[in-house]
C-alpha cells in the first residue's frame, strides 16, 4: 500500500509539471515614444 501511494504522488508530480506549456509569446505594444497629457 505504502508503495501505491508513492507512486501515485510520483505520477502527479509528473503530470503536475510535465504540462507546462510556456512557448506562447505575449504580443505587447511598445512603450517607446513622445508620451502626452490628454485634456478632457
Amino acid at each position: 500500500m505504502k508503495k501505491l501511494a508513492l507512486l501515485f504522488a510520483g505520477l502527479s508530480l509528473f503530470v503536475a509539471t510535465g504540462c507546462n506549456n510556456d512557448t506562447t509569446e505575449v504580443m505587447e505594444a511598445p512603450l517607446v515614444g513622445v508620451w502626452q497629457p490628454v485634456k478632457k
